[in-house]
């Protein structure tokens, strides 16, 4: 799915609602680096993995936009 959010072929806010993505990418932004153990970490039981996974691939779209 993340490969998919990354190019655009489907909407981030078709699959995690915009107040937990805001949070997910919150921590990214006060994590630093992009390790998802840092940012489960961080998130604790409140994301999984592929939610953070997503986040970032949306958040890579972003940056190449």
């Amino acid at each position: 799915m993340a490969h998919f959010v990354s190019t655009g072929a489907i909407d981030i806010a078709a699959l995690i609602p915009d107040p937990k993505r805001r949070r997910i990418e919150q921590a990214i932004k006060s994590a630093g680096p992009r390790s998802l153990k840092a940012l489960k970490e961080v998130l604790g039981d409140q994301c999984a993995y592929g939610e953070i996974k997503l986040v970032l691939a949306h958040l890579d779209r972003s940056g190449r936009e």
